[in-house]
């Protein structure tokens, strides 16, 4: 179980269960249910999952959580979430929206991305902030990905071939593309 291996999630048991959480319209009612989360950007109350993302976080190599508005920090030699967390996502890394898609910290520039719906933002690791202009349309950035993504992800050799190489990966739903290295454009492999 999720729990077991990286810790226990904060709920409370006085929250009810609801078959369809876009029935709730009120953002009280939303955050009163256990299995929903209120989601501020398109204002309508979503289904609730175990986590939103997680990436290990390049500027100090520690594997992070999201989950809502929340940031679990994981603490590698105690295999625990760290004394202190979760945290809310915007006083960890202020600028980033709560109930994110997906992160990763991209090799190729060095920089940490978050993903909300049809949105990127490109996160300014040293000064520990969203880059100004941001958020931006992630198909304008690459071309062809999908409006929700799921996952993204680096690897340090293709996974077709198992050559050499940083890869990075996409997944939406049941569907995966690979981004090209030069031209940054989400391929079907």
């Amino acid at each position: 179980l999720i729990d077991s291996k990286w810790g226990k999630q904060i709920t409370n048991k006085n929250e009810e269960v609801v078959s369809d959480c876009s029935i709730l319209t009120k953002q009280n009612k939303c955050e009163g249910a256990s299995n929903c989360v209120y989601d501020t950007q398109s204002e309508k109350c979503e289904p609730n999952s175990n986590y939103d993302s997680a990436f290990t976080y390049n500027n100090d190599l520690k594997t992070y959580f999201f989950k809502g508005s929340m940031v679990y920090k994981y603490d590698d030699k105690k295999m625990k979430i760290s004394t202190g967390f979760p945290k809310f996502i915007s006083d960890v890394f202020p600028g980033v929206p709560d109930n994110i898609n997906a992160v990763f910290s991209w090799g190729k520039d060095g920089r940490t991305y978050f993903f909300k719906g049809p949105y990127y933002y490109k996160y300014n690791d040293k000064e520990q902030k969203v880059e100004r202009g941001y958020p931006q349309q992630t198909s304008r950035r690459w071309k062809n990905m999908p409006n929700i993504i799921d996952a993204i992800f680096s690897l340090p050799f293709k996974l077709e071939s198992g050559d050499s190489g940083q890869s990075t990966y996409v997944i939406s739903g049941n569907e995966s593309w690979l981004i090209d290295p030069i031209s940054d454009e989400l391929i079907d492999k």
